[in-house]
């Protein structure tokens, strides 16, 4: 569906996409991450795939490269965010165990 929006629109799309994406990428809630994730994921496909069937003078407009860097650099961050989350939770475990291990 937005490879087709972005194929037969070019650019003029991007400019209404980008607000919601950079939120869909940001979205922290628990309830909808993962679907605000994968929305956010589909819509940088399409972008992806529908500027393959640009002309020169969008491909190489600097918005595209500057959409697309900034949305993978906040999913990058998001993701660093939740690996730390995670280590943390492993480690508060481990703790959790060992003292009760100990304890006894």
């Amino acid at each position: 569906m937005y490879q087709a929006l972005f194929k037969n629109y070019d650019d003029t799309v991007l400019e209404v996409l980008k607000s919601h994406v950079e939120r869909l990428v940001n979205d922290t809630s628990h309830d909808s991450h993962d679907t605000s994730q994968r929305c956010a994921a589909e819509i940088i496909a399409g972008l992806i795939r529908g500027s393959k069937h640009w002309n020169y003078d969008k491909v190489s407009h600097d918005d595209v490269v500057v959409v697309v860097v900034v949305v993978v650099v906040v999913a990058a961050a998001v993701i660093y965010l939740l690996v730390v989350v995670v280590v943390v939770v492993v480690i508060v475990v481990v703790v959790i165990v060992l003292v009760a291990l100990v304890s006894l």
